[in-house]
């Protein structure tokens, strides 16, 4: 597939370009009869015994561009894996094959926190080794400083390492490990600021703790004793 961009008053297209003739199938009836969340709003038409597919990007960017600017957060990867589930879950719906979803970098967009993703009849792809390779892309472009990114691209990396796997369900396991961590994590931080709190508590009622000749449990009031 050729691609180029086309840019007209009020907006501007992807264009991607087949050496063969246009033939309205299916899938192609099935992208102008239905507006699927999450997928770039495309019109085919043939010309010059080729056929083009024509995806408004309107006042979206790719995820080449944007992450040549910045890097990936946690909260980015988990927002992408929500919006790729949908729009797998509706292919699945309306008989899509998934082999025609491009997930590369450049032909995924995003305006807001909302991701679009490009749909190509004329594309016949490996789903699981194009998400592998574009786990390749997450490891080369998230925030080192940041712990979540770096153990969700690896392992993302990690789990589609196979020839065969069910993608949809590794997505869903690694949004309910994010999810089971950033609840594990928000705990942490309740317990510690109420320990700051109580620790303030006992400051400001004069009540300290004794020195420990053994292992007690906090809370334990037999183990203060109030200065005078």
């Amino acid at each position: 597939m050729k691609k180029k961009y086309q840019r007209n008053r009020n907006h501007f297209y992807l264009i991607l370009e087949a050496d063969k003739l246009y033939r309205e199938g299916y899938q192609e009836r099935m992208l102008l009869e239905n507006e699927i969340r999450g997928l770039l709003k495309v019109q085919g038409r043939g010309m010059d015994e080729k056929s083009c597919f024509f995806y408004d990007i309107t006042s979206k960017e790719s995820l080449k561009k944007q992450y040549k600017k910045k890097t990936i957060l946690q909260e980015e990867i988990v927002l992408f894996l929500k919006d790729l589930l949908h729009v797998l879950e509706e292919l699945y719906e309306h008989m899509l094959d998934t082999g025609s979803l491009l997930l590369r970098p450049e032909y995924i967009f995003r305006e807001g926190e909302q991701h679009y993703f490009c749909y190509c009849p004329y594309e016949n792809r490996n789903i699981c080794k194009d998400f592998h390779k574009f786990t390749e892309f997450l490891v080369s472009q998230i925030d080192y400083e940041d712990r979540g990114s770096i153990w969700m691209a690896y392992e993302l990396h990690k789990k589609t390492l196979s020839a065969q796997y069910d993608l949809s369900q590794v997505i869903k396991e690694m949004l309910s490990k994010a999810e089971k961590k950033a609840e594990e994590e928000e705990e942490a931080v309740e317990m510690q600021e109420k320990m700051v709190c109580e620790e303030i508590t006992f400051k400001e009622y004069g009540v300290v703790p004794k020195k420990k000749k053994k292992k007690g449990r906090w809370g334990d009031w037999r183990a203060f004793e109030v200065d005078e």
